[in-house]
C-alpha cells in the first residue's frame, strides 16, 4: 500500500466515523514526539563524549606534570599548562556560537580554567619573584583569571563560566582575607572567628548570585532546567557554607544559631528548595549534637546526651519530610 492509498483509507475512515480527526492528529503528534526523543538521545552521545574527553584531558595534564615535573623543564611545564589553557580558551570562542558545539565549548572553557590556574603558579614559581608568594600569588593569579573568565562569560553567556568565575572569585577572596590577616598579631581564636565571619559574608554573596542567575535578565538565554541546576548549586553552597561556618562559633552564637536555623527552614519553604531544606536539617542535627555534648554531657552523662541528640535528629527527619511534602512538593498523605 502506497502513500496515496493510506491517505485515502484515512479519509474514508474519517468520513465513515470509524476514526475521528482528533485521533489522527494525536497519532501524528505521538510519532513526532518519538522522533524528537530519538533525536535527543542521539544528540546526547557527543555531549557525553565531549565531557569524558575533557575529564581525560585534565587527568592527562595532572599525570604529565606529576611524572615529568623535573624533566620537562620550565618550557614544557608552561606549554602543558598556560599553552594548553590559551589554546582551549581560543578554541572555545571559535565554536561557542554554534549550538551543536555548546557542550564542547564549555568543556574547552573548563580545561582552560584548570590549565591556566596551574600555569599561573608555574610561571610565578619559575619567575623568581619572591614578593608574590603564599596568599599574594593566589590573589594575583585568581584575580587575573576571574577578570578573564568574567569577560568570557559576558561575551559568550556559557553557563559553566558562572561556576568558573565563582571559583576564581572564592580563591581570590580567601587569599585577600589571608593576606590581610597575615602578621596581624591576632590570637588563633580571633583569626578563626574572622575567617568564619568572612565565610558567612561569602555565603550570602553565593545566595544573591544564585538568585540573580535564576531571575536575572542577563541569564534569560539559559534554559529553565539549567537555571534550576545552578540555583540548586548556589543554594547548596550558600546554605552549606553559612550554616557550617556558624557551627564553629561559640558563646552567644549557640543561642542565635537556633534562630538562624529556623530562618533557613522558613526560607527553604518559601523558595521551595529541597536542597536548602536538606542542608538546614543536616546542620540542625549537627547543632543538636554539639549543644548536647557541650552543655549536657557532664550533667546527664555523655551517653544520655547522645541519646537525646539521636531522638531530636529523628524528630527533625520527620519534620523535614513533612515540610517537604506539604510545602515544597505539594503532596500530602
Amino acid at each position: 500500500m502506497n502513500k496515496d492509498q493510506v491517505i485515502e483509507v484515512i479519509k474514508t475512515s474519517i468520513n465513515q466515523n470509524v476514526i475521528t480527526r482528533e485521533e489522527v492528529i494525536s497519532i501524528a503528534k505521538a510519532g513526532t514526539k518519538n522522533e524528537q526523543i530519538i533525536g535527543e538521545k542521539e544528540s546526547n552521545i557527543p555531549k557525553v563524549l565531549y565531557s569524558i574527553g575533557g575529564v581525560i584531558a585534565v587527568t592527562g595534564i595532572l599525570v604529565l606534570l606529576g611524572n615529568n615535573w623535573d624533566t620537562i623543564g620550565f618550557i614544557g611545564r608552561w606549554l602543558a599548562t598556560v599553552g594548553l589553557g590559551l589554546a582551549t580558551f581560543v578554541g572555545a570562542f571559535m565554536v561557542y556560537k554554534k549550538p551543536e558545539y555548546n557542550i564542547l565549548a564549555q568543556v574547552f572553557f573548563t580545561i582552560a580554567s584548570i590549565a591556566s590556574l596551574i600555569g599561573g603558579f608555574v610561571w610565578l614559581g619559575e619567575s623568581g619573584l619572591s614578593y608574590w608568594d603564599g596568599p599574594d600569588s593566589a590573589l594575583l593569579i585568581a584575580s587575573i583569571l576571574f577578570a578573564i573568565f568574567t569577560t568570557a562569560l559576558y561575551a559568550s553567556r556559557k553557563s559553566i563560566l558562572h561556576i568558573i568565575a565563582t571559583v576564581f572569585f572564592t580563591i581570590a577572596y580567601y587569599a585577600l582575607v589571608s593576606k590581610l590577616l597575615k602578621g596581624s598579631g591576632f590570637g588563633l581564636t580571633t583569626l578563626k572567628d574572622i575567617v568564619v565571619y568572612a565565610s558567612m559574608i561569602l555565603a550570602i554573596g553565593y545566595f544573591m548570585y544564585g538568585s540573580w542567575i535564576v531571575r536575572g535578565v542577563f541569564t534569560e538565554s539559559l534554559t529553565a532546567s539549567t537555571k534550576r541546576i545552578f540555583g540548586g548549586i548556589y543554594t547548596l553552597a550558600s546554605f552549606g557554607l553559612f550554616l557550617a561556618s556558624g557551627l564553629f562559633l561559640g558563646g552567644i552564637w549557640n543561642l542565635l544559631y537556633a534562630f538562624i536555623a529556623i530562618g533557613a527552614v522558613v526560607l527553604s519553604v518559601k523558595l521551595k528548595t529541597k536542597i536548602g531544606l536538606l542542608v538546614t536539617a543536616i546542620a540542625i542535627g549537627i547543632y543538636c549534637i554539639k549543644i548536647s555534648v557541650e552543655y549536657f554531657a557532664d550533667s546527664i552523662s555523655f551517653s544520655l546526651a547522645l541519646l537525646i541528640s539521636g531522638l531530636l535528629i529523628i524528630a527533625l527527619g520527620y519534620l523535614t519530610y513533612y515540610l517537604n511534602k506539604k510545602y515544597i512538593t505539594g503532596k500530602t498523605n
